[in-house]
């Protein structure tokens, strides 16, 4: 029996520039706008809480993954993504007694809130719940649009920085201002950046083999830091989803 998951974390984006600053800097936390009406709750259907978003498929996978998210990503241990605080997203299916429970409470927590002192911590709470939480199946927003999606079938891993200044979820109303987004992101990048090694670098995903040659010359002048062993090895790691599709 194929496993259904994999030894390692993926995460892909739609652009070479976005990957070269990945492998130069870290991943950088972005707010993303979720969908929250399962919750049922009018004050919180779209909320965005600051994020890094991987999966966890095995490579035969990768092809339905990469089509949707972008064809340029890299791939870590999951021993990496333990040690750094990502965790598995919890799905809710609000028709078993468990969702419905919870949602119950989710509500009652609410109320409740609304009455007891600003210093109370329930609200945090429930935001890093609900930031680690998807129903089965549903709605995300991809470039201002709705798009229906089977949340379940990605596995999906997520670092979400809990840190001090900076808040763990914003109103559709705020992620909407292009300033303040400003300011909140530029807030993340200086206190949240999530760092890895060339050692817990798995895979580098470019979309093509032309793609290849680019990288490389990136890696050599852009990423000194490294050791030159660390970099052999790094180099190693550079797969083309092109080739990768005639294989599986």
């Amino acid at each position: 029996m194929s496993n259904s998951n994999s030894n390692s974390l993926f995460h892909f984006t739609k652009s070479s520039d976005i990957l070269q600053n990945i492998l130069k800097n870290g991943f950088l936390p972005r707010y993303s706008l979720e969908d929250a009406t399962w919750s049922g709750l009018t004050t919180l259907e779209f909320v965005a809480f600051p994020m890094v978003c991987f999966c966890d498929i095995p490579l035969e996978r990768i092809n339905e993954h990469v089509g949707f998210y972008g064809s340029y990503g890299l791939g870590l241990s999951r021993e990496w993504a333990i040690r750094n605080g990502l965790n598995p997203i919890f799905y809710l299916s609000k028709s078993s007694s468990l969702g419905s429970n919870f949602l119950s409470s989710l509500k009652a927590a609410v109320v409740a809130d609304k009455t007891k002192p600003k210093d109370n911590h329930t609200t945090p709470q429930l935001h890093i719940i609900m930031a680690h939480m998807k129903p089965l199946s549903g709605t995300m927003v991809v470039a201002g649009k709705p798009v229906n999606k089977d949340f379940y079938h990605e596995s999906e891993w997520r670092f979400v920085p809990n840190i001090n200044d900076v808040p763990l979820a914003i109103s559709q109303t705020t992620y909407n201002k292009e300033t303040k987004m400003g300011e909140l992101n530029n807030a993340l990048e200086s206190k949240a950046m999530l760092a890895f090694t060339p050692e817990d670098v798995r895979y580098i995903f470019v979309k093509g083999d032309a793609d290849i040659p680019p990288l490389v010359d990136f890696m050599n002048s852009q990423l000194s830091h490294i050791s030159v062993a660390s970099m052999k090895i790094l180099m190693t790691r550079i797969t083309s989803l092109e080739h990768i599709a005639k294989d599986i």
